[in-house]
C-alpha cells in the first residue's frame, strides 16, 4: 500500500507553552447593542457575511486606520513583533482599516502569568493556559475576574462569519461556559474537518524528521521503530559529524520548556503505531488514548508509550549523539541548533525551515520520512469543533471592541483563511473555470523551496490564526481552502526527488487514504476534576517534571527501567490511581457525549 506524507515545509498550529487537550469553541448570539468603538475610525457595516475573493460582502474599512494590537501564537518563520506589512496585512488595512500589529515572540509562562495578573493583554489575544492549569478553569477564573469581555453583543453585530459556525457555536455555548453566567467568553480558532478527498490528506505534522540527502546516499535505511531510528541516526552522526563551519553535529537534542511530557506524547504517537496500537495523548490528564478500540489506560504506567519516548533521548545520550545541553536547551536552543545544520533528526519540520531555505538551491534539505508503508496512525486527524489552543478572547485591555471583532471575524472568514493560506487573489491564485488555482508565480516561489513563498507571499505566516484550516470546504467552489499544485512542479528538487523515490503523485500528499480520521473533539469534552483529583495531579505533576528528565543520565537500559519503575511507585504511593480511576470514568462519560456532535 503507499505511503504518503506531507512534505517538509508546512506548519503545525503551534503548540503553546502548556498544551491543553484539542478543543474547540465559536462565538454566542444573545444580541444586544455592542460597545461603542472606543479608539477612533469610522466604523464599517457589513451588509452581509464575507465570501470569497470577488464574491465577498462590501465593508467600509476604517477611516483612519485604527491599530489591533494581537497577541498570537507565533509562526512557521521568525518574523519582528509590531506592525506588520507583508501582503496579508495589507490585505487587512485595505479591507478592514485595521493596521495588524503582532505580538507573538515571547509567550513563556511567566510573561503569560504576568499579562494576566496585570490584565495588560492588548486588543485581542490567542488563549494559553499557564502550567499547572486548565484552559477552562483559567479562563473562568478571567472571565469571572472581569479580565475578559463577554463577546455574544460583538459577535451578534459585528461577527457575521462567525456566526455561519452554528454548530461550533453550540458547541462552544455547551461546553466553554466558563463564568457559569451563560455567556460567551470565547471562539477558538482552528476549524479542521476530515478532508473532502483523502486523496490530498492533511494530517498533524508530526514524524521522523532527517536530511534527505544523507539518507539518500546511505540507502534509504528502513525506520519502523525506534532502535532503528536510533540506529539510522547514529550512523549519519558518524557519517556526517559536522556541518560546513566544522561544528559539531548531534543525533538528537531534548528540551524541558513545553514540559518534558509534552514533546514524549508526540513521539509516543508513533511510537505506539509502530507497535501496532496507535494511540493519542491528550496532554491533560492521566490517561493514554488507544485508538483501535477507543480504550483508555494509565499514562504513567512503566509500559507507557511515554516512558519508551522518553528512554529514545537516554539511549541518544549512551551512544553520544545526543546534545549534551539537554538538561537546560529551551525551543529557541532546538532551533539554534537546526538553523545550523547541526542537528540531524528531530519530530518537528518547522524548526527546519530556515536551514532548508539555504540548503534548497542546493537540491538538499530536511524531510519527513514515512513512518510504514501503509501504517495506520493516529496523527491523522480532524478537529471538526476547533482546536483549544487556537483559543481567542478579547481582554478589557481592548481598545477598540469593534475592530477586534472585525478581525476576529475576518480571521475566521472563509475571505480571510484563503487569504491566509494562499496569499492574495489575483497575484497568488485565481479563480479558473469555478475553481481556484495557483497562479505560475506562486508555484516557482514554492519551487525554490524553503519560506521564500511564506516571505514573500504571507500566504501561511498566519496560518495559527486560521479559524478555518486546510481541509474546510470552501462554500462557494467546493474546495478545500489550501489550495495545492495536482502534480509535483511546484516543489524543489529535494522534494520533487523524495515524491520520486516513494512513487508519489504530489509531495503534499500526506498518508495513505486508508489512514482513519480520528476525532479529537473527545478531549474538549472531558470534565473538570474535582479538588482533590487536582490537588493530587499537581503533585504528582511536579514530581514527574522533576525526576522524569533525570532519567536521560541512566547509564544503561535496565538502570532507565528501574528509574521508571521507581518513579511510578512514587506516583501510587501519593495517590495516582485515583488519578487515573477518576479520568477513565470522565472519558466514558466525555465519549457519550461525543455522539452529539458527530
Amino acid at each position: 500500500m503507499k505511503q504518503t506524507l506531507k512534505r517538509a515545509l508546512i506548519p503545525l498550529l503551534a503548540v503553546s507553552m502548556m498544551t491543553g487537550s484539542l478543543a474547540a469553541c465559536g462565538g454566542g448570539s444573545n444580541a444586544s447593542p455592542a460597545p461603542a468603538a472606543s479608539n477612533g475610525g469610522s466604523n464599517a457595516a457589513t451588509s452581509a457575511a464575507s465570501g470569497t475573493g470577488s464574491a465577498a460582502a462590501a465593508i467600509t474599512p476604517f477611516d483612519p486606520p485604527v491599530t489591533v494590537t494581537v497577541y498570537g501564537l507565533g509562526s512557521t518563520i521568525t518574523y519582528q513583533d509590531g506592525p506588520q506589512t507583508d501582503p496579508i496585512a495589507q490585505i487587512i488595512k485595505d479591507k478592514l482599516g485595521i493596521i495588524l500589529n503582532m505580538q507573538q515572540s515571547d509567550r513563556s509562562n511567566d510573561t503569560l502569568a504576568a499579562a494576566y495578573a496585570s490584565g495588560d493583554m492588548g486588543d485581542l489575544m490567542q488563549f494559553a493556559p499557564n502550567s499547572g492549569s486548565t484552559l477552562k478553569g483559567q479562563l473562568g477564573d478571567l472571565a469571572k475576574s472581569g479580565l475578559i469581555l463577554p463577546l455574544d453583543d460583538l459577535i451578534a453585530q459585528y461577527g457575521p462569519d462567525i456566526q455561519k459556525l452554528s454548530t461550533q457555536l453550540q458547541f462552544t455555548k455547551d461546553n466553554y461556559n466558563v463564568a457559569g453566567d451563560g455567556k460567551q467568553y470565547c471562539v477558538i480558532g482552528g476549524i479542521q474537518p476530515a478532508p473532502v478527498s483523502k486523496d490530498v490528506a492533511y494530517g498533524l505534522p508530526l514524524g521522523i524528521v532527517t536530511r534527505w540527502d544523507y539518507y539518500a546516499a546511505m540507502g534509504y535505511p528502513t525506520v519502523n521503530s525506534l532502535d532503528s531510528w536510533l540506529g539510522m541516526v547514529k550512523d549519519m552522526v558518524q557519517k556526517y559529524p559536522t556541518n560546513d563551519a566544522g561544528q559539531q553535529r548531534y543525533g538528537f537534542a531534548y528540551f524541558g520548556e513545553w514540559g518534558w511530557a509534552t514533546q514524549c506524547g508526540h513521539i509516543a504517537k508513533f511510537l505506539s503505531a509502530w507497535d501496532g496500537d496507535p494511540q493519542e495523548s491528550d496532554y491533560g490528564n492521566g490517561i493514554m488514548w488507544h485508538i483501535k478500540d477507543n480504550s483508555v489506560t494509565d499514562r504513567w504506567a512503566p509500559d507507557s508509550e511515554v516512558w519508551k519516548a522518553l528512554s529514545l533521548f537516554n539511549k541518544a545520550n549512551q551512544m553520544g549523539i545526543l546534545d549534551p545541553n539537554y538538561m537546560t536547551n529551551k525551543w529557541a536552543d532546538i532551533n539554534t541548533l537546526s538553523d545550523a545544520d547541526r542537528l540531524l533528526s528531530n519530530i518537528w519540520s518547522w524548526s527546519y525551515s530556515n536551514i532548508n531555505n539555504t540548503l534548497a538551491p542546493q537540491g538538499k534539505g530536511y524531510v519527513y520520512l514515512p513512518l510504514a508503508d501503509g501504517l495506520r496512525i493516529s496523527l491523522c486527524a480532524e478537529q471538526p469543533m476547533g482546536t483549544d489552543f487556537s483559543t481567542w478572547i478579547i481582554p478589557k485591555s481592548c481598545k477598540n471592541q469593534e475592530a477586534a471583532m472585525r478581525l476576529l471575524n475576518w480571521f475566521c472568514s472563509v475571505d480571510g483563511c484563503m487569504a491566509m493560506l494562499n496569499g492574495t487573489e489575483g497575484k497568488d491564485y485565481t479563480l479558473q473555470d469555478g475553481k481556484y488555482v495557483q497562479t505560475q508565480s506562486f508555484i516557482d516561489l514554492e519551487k525554490q523551496g524553503g519560506t521564500n513563498y511564506i516571505q514573500q507571499t504571507g500566504a501561511y505566516k498566519y496560518y495559527n490564526q486560521c479559524g478555518l484550516l486546510d481541509n474546510f470546504t470552501n462554500p462557494n467552489t467546493g474546495q478545500a481552502l489550501r489550495l495545492l499544485n495536482p502534480d509535483n512542479s511546484a516543489f524543489d528538487a529535494t522534494s520533487v526527488d523524495f515524491a520520486k523515490h516513494y512513487n508519489i503523485p504530489n509531495a503534499n500528499y500526506t498518508y495513505n487514504n486508508t489512514d482513519p480520521y480520528i476525532n479529537l473533539t473527545i478531549t474538549s469534552l472531558l470534565g473538570s476534576a474535582p479538588d482533590d483529583i487536582i490537588a493530587i495531579s499537581k503533585t504528582c505533576g511536579d514530581y514527574l517534571n522533576t525526576e522524569g528528565p533525570k532519567l536521560i543520565d541512566a547509564k544503561t537500559d535496565a538502570d532507565f527501567q528501574a528509574g521508571v519503575q521507581a518513579i511510578y511507585d512514587k506516583l501510587i504511593s501519593m495517590g495516582w490511581q485515583k488519578v487515573v480511576d477518576w479520568s477513565k470514568q470522565d472519558w466514558a462519560k466525555a465519549n457519550s457525549e461525543l455522539a452529539k456532535y458527530k
